[in-house]
């Protein structure tokens, strides 16, 4: 007979933001394993093409759908005052409206945690557990951390062990640090609130050794490292066809601050006026039209070669990989001083035994994931880039394709999310 547990994720399939597909993947596995989880998710009726887009109302009442391998129990999202003016009027002349309304949410939820849709996640989660005597453990996966207070609540309620699972850091995260005096205020607060809940957590979870590490020490709670890896399915898909007369670096999904995009473009620049005569060169950015921010970034960065980059909005899943199929190399960007940080599409990319080019060396989890998987070309500053990007060049422009790397299956298996799951399976029977 499967064991039941509780998961409760705001993100979940069919949401297509890349936040959802990491607890879909374990729902996929699960049964394999003997487990059956309860999934509790917020409803997603519409695709996400831009930020503004989650913030819309979604479902009119619970719907359950049970299936052999799970139970999936999804709650109406019900937009607040806040989510109406940010959608309307985010980027208008009343977007100082729409920010003070973001500010007076933010005071709300952290005095009354169980708000909105939280609260509805919490009683439908105390409804199941009491009815449900077999469930013993919960899992919640953040962000929102916000949701981990009801992990909290629900220890504290019933006595049920839960586990946090992180798929970003939180309070010890150095991605984002803060620029204003609300933004510290609210991140010393933070700290406060992070140690306090997830203190009462049996296991934390999270997505690299640096955040396991970071967090363990922070919150005292004993880590297990749990990649996103990726789907098992994408290593079937058919084989897309490389022009010979065009060479195609992708880099898929979002870009923040802290990665070099303008130092990669310039180099790209050099090696399109070197070779311009030899190759067509294309720079593809499917997904980044969700940030016009990052949009601006590149298109700043490539005044004078606009015909060599080409940025889309949000693509549907299959599209996206044949495009990165028809590419001669995708292309991963390390984060500037940052360790630590294995972004999803590393593990796409070497479920898709692409070459794939790090630039510059994190010296990190990156560097190992992909020697590990035997296709990374790594490049620690501009001059090997360039050498590197030419030398790739010269043997498409020879042989008709891009320099092939001599593939590690055993360790690119390992990174698969069947494996992944099964890491978690292993914290769930020691529990």
């Amino acid at each position: 007979m499967p064991k039941k547990f509780l998961i409760i994720s705001y993100f979940f399939p069919p949401c297509n933001l890349t936040a959802a597909n990491r607890v879909g993947s374990w729902v996929n596995h699960l049964s394999d394993f003997d487990w059956y989880p309860v999934v509790i998710t917020r409803n997603w009726d519409h695709p996400i093409s831009n930020p503004s887009d989650v913030l819309l109302s979604s479902g009119g009442k619970l719907r359950v759908t049970r299936t052999g391998k799970s139970e999936i129990r999804v709650i109406p999202y019900k937009a607040s005052l806040r989510d109406h003016f940010y959608t309307r009027f985010g980027n208008g002349p009343l977007a100082f409206i729409s920010k003070g309304l973001t500010l007076l949410q933010m005071l709300k939820e952290y005095i009354s945690p169980l708000s909105g849709v939280n609260k509805a996640f919490y009683y439908e989660a105390l409804k199941l557990l009491r009815e449900n005597p077999e469930i013993e453990s919960v899992l919640i996966s953040g962000n929102p951390f916000e949701q981990f207070y009801i992990g909290y609540k629900l220890n504290r309620k019933t006595g049920v062990r839960w586990l946090a699972d992180y798929r970003d850091d939180w309070s010890t995260s150095e991605l984002k640090q803060p620029e204003h005096l609300f933004s510290r205020i609210f991140l010393y607060l933070n700290k406060r609130r992070e140690k306090k809940w997830v203190s009462s957590a049996s296991r934390i979870v999270s997505v690299s050794p640096l955040y396991v590490k970071k967090i363990s020490a922070f919150t005292g709670i004993k880590g297990t490292v749990v990649f996103n890896g990726y789907d098992d399915d994408i290593e079937h898909g058919a084989v897309s066809h490389i022009n010979p007369s065009l060479f195609r670096i992708t880099y898929n999904g979002s870009l923040y601050d802290t990665q070099p995009i303008e130092p990669f473009l310039e180099v790209m620049k050099k090696v399109i006026r070197n070779f311009r005569e030899q190759m067509n060169i294309v720079v593809e950015f499917p997904g980044l039209a969700y940030s016009v921010q990052q949009v601006k970034r590149v298109q700043d960065a490539m005044k004078g070669y606009e015909d060599h980059i080409r940025i889309t909005p949000r693509l549907p899943r299959e599209e996206v990989l044949a495009l990165q199929r028809a590419s001669d190399v995708l292309l991963m960007l390390a984060h500037t001083g940052l360790k630590g940080i294995p972004s999803s599409k590393v593990f796409e990319y070497i479920g898709l035994h692409k070459p794939v080019l790090l630039f510059p060396d994190d010296g990190d989890i990156l560097k190992e994931i992909l020697q590990t998987s035997g296709l990374g070309v790594i490049c620690n500053d501009e001059l090997s880039l360039q050498n590197t990007l030419e030398q790739m060049m010269m043997a498409k422009i020879e042989s008709g394709q891009c320099i092939r790397q001599p593939a590690n299956e055993e360790g690119i298996r390992s990174y698969s999310r069947r494996q992944q799951c099964k890491k978690l399976v292993e914290v769930l029977n020691d529990l």
